[in-house]
């Protein structure tokens, strides 16, 4: 007698998340891991947290730092054996624009006058940039933000902690910039850069929040904006508004169900941008003033001096700012700006002044417009997509008033990398 066994039919999931792996992804997981919490760590927490440092011995030092230096090559050597040990299914994709603008970085150290320097801030750069972008690429994006939220959300309270209980935590009266005076720092060398941590991490948080529902996130999301207001720091603020505008129009577009959502989104937010700017402020009378914007005028006109005698090749990567009495800066500004500003508060002018219009106009396609395009053509979705486009926006407009892009030490920089590194993650790997 033959029994006749009724199956019910399977009802079609969509692809899986997570879906069958490959037997070599634990491990290249695993190493993706261990080097993105120790490049993340070491530029975030840096080895001297909560220390004051003297912007003529930073200038002194040009940024050199051999034990940095050791745990980025470290970090570097661990993030190729992930990539290896992923195999041909787990490869990450390349960003290939950014490839490009590398390579022009690494051929600009021909014509500087500091190759040395130049050498290896643009090595510190490169090794940074592609551990987090292949690191986040490698984990995926569930196990990426969970140890970028760890490490930002500890970051935040430590900082808000330290407010009262550490005296290097808030700016002293020892700033040579006495408008610095009281503002909120943490455990970070300056409220510029505490400030655009707490974007980076305001930024995670809120994916987190939109894939897991978890309050604790909204938790972490209200300190870091209480901290954020503490720093001061207008150009975070300004930025993380504009970020947070764009959200909501994103999920009132119906939650960027259609491409075109991203780009009203972005064009909305720019202008409200914009106005909101021309309604603060005055321009005109603004730009006339060397002193005005904390003295960022002066600043741009250094900048724009040099490039317009270098307009083709610029001074080369790295190559501008804190290179001591011989550097360019002094020869164009004798005051503060030539002798102890560390970049030059906008990174668009910063891009013509060290790489030439060729080269300024490679970045902007390779940092702003690229990143957008390949935005809309992942398989990033929803809520998640709307996150990412926030923090590219955040990004595009804090590089107005400092340099975030191709700064290493920058958080806003690090918040672009781990995007980037979402956007390349393989397909299967996508939420």
């Amino acid at each position: 007698m033959t029994v006749e066994v009724a199956l019910a039919p399977t009802r079609y999931k969509g692809p899986q998340p997570h879906g069958p792996r490959h037997s070599s992804w634990r491990p290249a997981e695993r190493l993706a891991g261990i080097s993105l919490t120790l490049t993340l760590s070491l530029i975030i927490v840096t080895l001297a947290p909560f220390s004051y440092v003297d912007a003529n011995t930073i200038a002194a030092s040009a940024g050199s730092n051999p034990t940095r230096q050791a745990l980025l090559l470290m970090a570097g050597a661990i993030t190729a054996g992930a990539i290896a040990a992923g195999g041909r299914l787990g490869r990450p994709q390349v960003p290939w624009p950014l490839v490009a603008l590398f390579g022009f970085i690494l051929i600009s150290i021909l014509w500087s006058k500091f190759p040395e320097v130049a050498t290896r801030r643009s090595i510190s750069l490169i090794v940074t940039s592609f551990c987090v972008i292949f690191s986040v690429a490698i984990l995926g994006t569930r196990h990426a933000l969970t140890i970028c939220s760890a490490i930002l959300g500890a970051v935040v309270i430590v900082n808000l902690a330290s407010i009262p209980l550490i005296d290097t935590a808030v700016h002293s009266s020892v700033e040579l910039d006495r408008g610095l005076v009281g503002d909120w720092k943490g455990m970070h060398d300056h409220k510029n850069n505490a400030a655009s941590v707490t974007c980076f991490g305001i930024i995670v948080f809120m994916a987190q929040f939109t894939l897991t529902r978890r309050i604790r996130y909204i938790a972490l999301i209200i300190a870091s904006a209480i901290f954020l207001i503490g720093a001061q720091s207008d150009t975070a603020l300004f930025g993380m508004t504009a970020a947070a505008a764009f959200v909501v129009i994103a999920y009132t577009a119906k939650r960027s169900s259609a491409g075109w959502a991203i780009w009203a989104g972005v064009a909305t937010s720019l202008a409200l941008s914009v106005v909101l700017a021309v309604v603060a402020f005055d321009p005109a009378s603004i730009l006339r003033d060397p002193r005005a914007l904390t003295g960022r005028v002066d600043v741009w006109n250094t900048l724009w001096r040099f490039f317009l005698d270098n307009p083709l090749l610029g001074a080369g990567f790295g190559s501008f700012w804190q290179l001591g009495p011989d550097g360019p800066a002094l020869d164009y500004n004798r005051a503060w700006a030539g002798l102890s500003s560390p970049h030059g508060h906008n990174g668009y002018l910063d891009a013509l002044a060290s790489l030439g219009i060729f080269g300024a106009a490679l970045a902007f396609f390779a940092l702003v417009v690229w990143p957008f395009l390949k935005l809309a053509r992942s398989g990033i979705r929803g809520s998640l997509r709307d996150c990412a486009a926030a923090g590219f926006l955040f990004v595009a407009i804090h590089n107005v008033l400092e340099t975030s892009y191709l700064s290493a030490a920058d958080g806003a920089w690090l918040l672009w990398c781990v995007l980037v590194g979402l956007i390349l993650q393989p397909t299967r790997k996508i939420l």
